[in-house]
């Protein structure tokens, strides 16, 4: 039987087929090569994501207020007798701090979804957009989250529950929902460019059951970007942000067998 293989084998050879890296001996008694094993995907492992993006319009920052009063009391004797006089004088204040009354404004999340959904393709992860989630799924309209964001500083409980309950009727198990707070430009002491910062939070969750669990999360992590103005500085903060968002949420669900 081994000569049998061998000399299947050299024939195969002989008649032009593709080599394969193999022991003869796994060829079968057809000289068919034995079959490539391909990684498998994993089941019921679709997944899928939103971000919401706003930029800081304004600042304003308040001075330090004070309030300084003076208090006088008249420790005299009564009238009777003949007394000396004398005052007790306290002075002292109160200074009030106030924080920095902060601003933002929407802005699109075209540039956080394609940074991620690059990371997530390179590395095999299989996702599907939020758009078809919205649209098959019946979820909350992305532009009303981001409406409600330029108030808040997260999700709503109420407005995060719609958002799963539309991704699972479209088989989505695993959802990550994250922020991005883009801020006022600054100039980088060493290159002169100018410097936006970004401030990045997010979070994985298995939403498979009826309570989703939270089995990952990323930040508040801070990146910057630099640039000849603010537009160019802003936009590689955020792709900077966004990438390395989507590396830290594929290794998480990669610890999951996500593959």
């Amino acid at each position: 039987m081994k000569f049998k293989t061998l000399l299947i084998f050299c024939a195969a050879m002989a008649l032009g087929k593709p080599s394969f890296a193999a022991d003869p001996g796994d060829y079968d008694d057809r000289g068919n090569p034995p079959r490539m094993i391909m990684p498998m995907r994993s089941d019921n492992s679709l997944f899928s994501f939103l971000f919401l993006a706003r930029k800081t319009s304004s600042v304003t920052e308040h001075d330090d207020t004070r309030t300084d009063f003076r208090e006088q009391v008249n420790t005299a004797p009564g009238r009777v007798g003949l007394v000396t006089g004398k005052q007790k004088v306290t002075i002292g204040g109160s200074t009030v701090r106030r924080e920095d009354d902060v601003r933002y404004s929407v802005t699109s999340s075209q540039d956080i979804d394609a940074a991620m959904g690059e990371v997530f393709t390179s590395a095999g992860i299989e996702y599907g957009a939020y758009e078809d989630v919205m649209i098959n799924g019946g979820g909350p309209d992305p532009k009303l989250i981001q409406a409600q964001f330029a108030t808040t500083d997260d999700m709503s409980a109420q407005i995060r529950s719609k958002v799963f309950a539309a991704a699972r009727k479209c088989n989505v198990r695993y959802f990550s929902v994250g922020t991005i707070d883009i801020g006022l430009k600054d100039v980088d002491p060493v290159t002169g460019n100018k410097r936006v910062y970004v401030s990045v939070r997010a979070q994985l969750w298995d939403i498979s059951p009826m309570i989703p669990r939270k089995i990952g999360s990323v930040g508040p992590v801070q990146f910057c970007g630099l640039g000849p103005d603010q537009s160019v500085a802003g936009r590689n903060a955020l792709i900077i942000a966004a990438k390395e968002t989507a590396i830290t949420l594929t290794e998480q669900l990669n610890a999951k067998g996500v593959r």
